[in-house]
């Protein structure tokens, strides 16, 4: 094949950018930055919605409360 017929079948490279999509069309269809945060729960969001320690505390029984509710050994015997 020659030199001319070979450029002929291979794409030019004006061809291939038209045929991949460019920075700026990736850009448009990857969520920017800004976008993905405001899908994401913030740090802030996020703490309002697990329990915080002080909350868990209050419900979860203290060691002292345990003991006033379970009876002591010698209560057993």
């Amino acid at each position: 094949m020659s030199a001319e017929e070979n450029e002929a079948y291979s794409m030019s490279a004006e061809e291939n950018e038209a045929y991949s999509m460019s920075a700026e069309e990736n850009e448009a269809y990857s969520m920017s930055a800004e976008e993905n945060e405001a899908y994401s729960m913030s740090a802030e969001e996020n703490e309002a919605y697990s329990m915080s320690a002080e909350e868990n505390e209050a419900n979860s029984m203290s060691a002292e409360e345990n003991e006033a509710y379970s009876m002591s050994a010698e209560e057993n015997q």
